[in-house]
């Protein structure tokens, strides 16, 4: 299992988050400790709030493992083509996270007269799912053409 830094940041999220539960159960006594609990259900509701940037990841290491590389080469250049599509300030603010969520041929061929219709990965198709903040799950994006139709 790949262990990184958002994953190690995940853990402490859910411990601040379950000290924050804590804190808001027991009875306050002091000022200060208001305070602190406040400051810690803060920081929990943060923490959760970053869910898709510590938790959801890409998608693209699962076609790794497939036995065919076309699944793996389709699935990032899907979410590279996702993530051009979702290129709007208000888009990349409210779906800060994509991930894939599949790849599988089609018979379906582009046309010819497309952009890309003579590329050897156009009977590809992809879907890719945006995700919005707390890890609530956006728009399903499917991917055609090598990246050129939506």
């Amino acid at each position: 299992m790949f262990w990184s830094i958002w994953r190690t940041v995940g853990f402490l999220a859910f411990a601040v988050a379950v000290g924050a539960a804590t804190a808001m159960v027991l009875p306050s006594a002091r000022p200060w400790q208001a305070r602190a609990r406040s400051v810690t259900l803060g920081a929990g509701i943060l923490a959760w709030a970053l869910v898709p940037f510590w938790a959801i990841s890409d998608g693209i290491q699962r076609f790794d493992l497939h036995a065919d590389p076309t699944y793996a080469y389709v699935a990032q250049q899907a979410y590279q083509a996702a993530w051009f599509h979702n290129d709007n300030p208000i888009s990349r603010v409210a779906m800060p996270a994509a991930r894939v969520e599949r790849v599988w041929p089609d018979s379906e061929r582009c046309m010819v007269s497309h952009p890309r219709g003579d590329e050897p990965f156009d009977g590809w198709r992809a879907e890719v799912r945006f995700y919005s903040y707390f890890g609530v799950p956006g728009p399903l994006l499917r991917v055609s053409c090598s990246g050129w139709s939506w």
